[in-house]
């Protein structure tokens, strides 16, 4: 069933250079995909159009058939982020405090909000954490955190940027482990990495992006040749 469609997605900066040139993609829901591609080559931008964070020149996004062109608000509420810094995403002083605060935001009854708590901290394995304070958690924790917060708005899609950076190995395993655990709960998943090899096995399938292109897209097995300049062998 299509969850995403992309249109003729153009984006570009000052002087008319395109950082995204008439991008067309069309996700299926509870889809796990990969998006590679050097520095610079237009992955984090594409994935923040999905959400709304930026609004493209021409074309558009469209989730579950809403535009998010038009609905910045739905689709925000559809799509959820976890940013490269997850420093940069707390906002609450304690554990619980900053997963209620997207639920807060969406005005819901503080029993949900209680109950929606309870259930992201348990999914990402902060249940023992709910009164410790956000920022002396280890990198691994934060950003576990930060899925927790996502996780509590309900959202259909969950948008990874470079998950793996700055953690150590016990924190990629933990990032991992919540991986898996919402490929289980049939969430469509994008995720933007540099660290193919440790997410490669789970995908459905793969982006890759350079200079504000599209230049592959299928399964693993598919475009395995292109994968092989990702120091990848599928």
């Amino acid at each position: 069933m299509e969850h995403i469609k992309i249109e003729n997605l153009t984006y570009a900066f000052k002087e008319n250079r395109f950082k995204l040139n008439k991008i067309n993609l069309v996700i299926n829901k509870g889809e796990f995909i990969l998006f590679a591609g050097k520095n610079g080559s237009g992955k984090t931008t594409l994935l923040r159009h999905i959400n709304g964070l930026i609004i493209p020149d021409k074309g558009d996004v469209y989730i579950s058939g809403i535009s998010v062109k038009k609905n910045r608000k739905k689709a925000r509420k559809l799509a959820g982020m976890i940013f490269q810094d997850a420093d940069a995403q707390i906002v609450g002083e304690t554990v619980y405090e900053d997963v209620a605060f997207g639920p807060e935001n969406l005005k819901i009854k503080r029993k949900d909000i209680n109950q929606r708590v309870k259930e992201a901290l348990k999914a990402v394995g902060l249940t023992e954490f709910e009164h410790k304070t956000s920022y002396n958690l280890s990198g691994g924790e934060k950003r576990r955190l930060a899925i927790a917060g996502i996780l509590a708005m309900k959202p259909e899609i969950i948008i990874f940027d470079e998950p793996f950076s700055n953690l150590d190995y016990d924190g990629i395993l933990q990032i991992i482990e919540q991986i898996k655990f919402l490929i289980k709960e049939k969430k469509t998943i994008l995720m933007a990495t540099h660290d193919l090899e440790k997410v490669v096995r789970y995908a459905d399938k793969a982006v890759i992006m350079d200079n504000g292109k599209i230049t592959a897209f299928g399964t693993p097995s598919e475009i395995s040749e292109k994968l092989t300049q990702f120091g990848l062998v599928i």
